[in-house]
């Protein structure tokens, strides 16, 4: 059976590389992902953290950092209690 499969790996192109719908991934490092799990971190470490001491803890552009943050809080990751963030408990 293992040579019949390595036989068509060989005779036949991995359908995948065809679909229409296939794209590659963007990079991680820098993206939206990385810095959502970065404040996901920092709470989890530090619950109860104001927003502002949160966004000079993370080294990327404060306005797109706050962007984040207010698109984690709309979704229900994040609890605002005043001027304090922390995980949601469910």
């Amino acid at each position: 059976m293992m040579d019949y499969g390595s036989a068509l790996k060989n005779a036949i192109p991995n359908p995948n590389r065809k679909s229409a719908h296939y794209t590659k991934q963007a990079t991680f490092k820098g993206s939206d992902r990385q810095i959502r799990g970065i404040v996901i971190r920092s709470l989890l470490k530090v619950p109860g953290q104001g927003e502002q001491e949160l966004v000079k803890t993370i080294s990327h552009d404060p306005a797109r950092v706050h962007r984040i943050i207010e698109g984690l809080v709309a979704e229900g990751f994040i609890a605002r209690t005043g001027a304090r963030l922390a995980i949601r408990a469910f």
